[in-house]
C-alpha cells in the first residue's frame, strides 16, 4: 500500500511522519531554510504550531473508507481494509474480572503495520486548505505547522484571513491566543479532530517591525 501511494506521489511532500528517510530533523531543515531566506531578507515569519488530540483514536471510518476509494483501493482489498477498521470491539481485563465489550466506532488500531499507513491517507489532504495562499505547511503525522513569510502589515490580514477561512472547513473548537496583541478568537472547524494545543513563534530580523495580529 505505502509503495503504491508513494510511487504515484499520493503522499503529500509535506508529510515528514511515519515515513521512511523522513524525521522532524528533515523537516526543521527544510523549514529553517526557508526562514533564513526571509530573514537575510530583513522580513518576518510567523510560526503557528498545531497539536490535534487523540488523533489516532479520532478517525472517523466511513470517512477514512471514503478516502480509501478516492485514493484507488477498491475491491478484495478494500472489503479486507474495511474489515480490519469496522466491528472491533475492546474492554479492560483486571485481575478480579473484566468490563463488558465495548464497539470501536473510531479510530485506527495502533501498534499495527497498517495504522499508521491509513493515518497518514486520512490527514493527508488537509494540506490542500492551504494549497491556493502563500502560507507553507509543514506536517509531522497529526502534527501541522504552518507559517508565512511577512514583508508588509497586508500579510498580517493574509495570514489571518487564510486560518479563519481554513477553520470554517474543519470541526475544531478550540482558542488561539496571539501572544503580542495577548486576544484570544475562538475558531470553528468541520472535521473530527480536535486540538489540543497551538502556539506561535515570530521569527524576525532587526529591520522590520511586525505590526500587531489577530488570530
Amino acid at each position: 500500500m505505502l509503495a503504491y501511494l508513494l510511487e504515484n506521489q499520493l503522499i503529500s511532500r509535506q508529510q515528514f511522519g511515519l515515513l521512511s528517510k523522513c524525521s522532524t530533523c528533515t523537516q526543521l531543515l527544510d523549514c529553517v531554510n526557508d526562514w533564513t531566506l526571509s530573514i537575510r531578507n530583513c522580513h518576518s515569519v510567523d510560526v503557528i504550531y498545531f497539536d490535534f488530540t487523540k488523533a489516532f483514536y479520532s478517525v472517523s471510518h466511513p470517512k477514512l473508507i471514503h478516502k480509501l476509494q478516492a485514493y484507488g483501493f477498491c475491491g478484495r482489498l478494500l472489503c479486507v481494509l474495511s474489515d480490519f477498521l469496522c466491528d472491533r470491539t475492546q474492554r479492560v481485563v483486571l485481575p478480579n474480572g473484566t468490563s463488558t465489550l465495548r464497539s470501536v466506532i473510531s479510530g485506527v488500531p495502533q501498534g499495527s503495520v497498517l495504522g499508521p499507513i491509513l493515518f497518514l491517507i486520512y490527514i493527508n489532504d488537509i494540506v490542500h486548505l492551504f494549497s491556493n495562499s502563500d502560507v507553507s505547511t509543514k506536517l509531522f503525522a497529526d502534527d501541522i505547522k504552518i507559517y508565512l513569510e511577512l514583508t508588509s502589515d497586508a500579510d498580517y490580514s493574509t495570514l489571518q484571513k487564510s486560518i479563519k477561512y481554513r477553520a470554517r472547513l474543519l470541526d475544531i473548537c478550540t482558542h488561539f491566543g496571539d501572544r503580542r496583541t495577548n486576544r484570544w478568537t475562538r475558531l470553528l472547524r468541520k472535521a473530527a479532530l480536535a486540538v489540543a494545543s497551538s502556539g506561535l513563534i515570530t521569527l524576525e530580523s532587526r529591520g522590520f517591525h511586525p505590526a500587531s495580529l489577530s488570530v
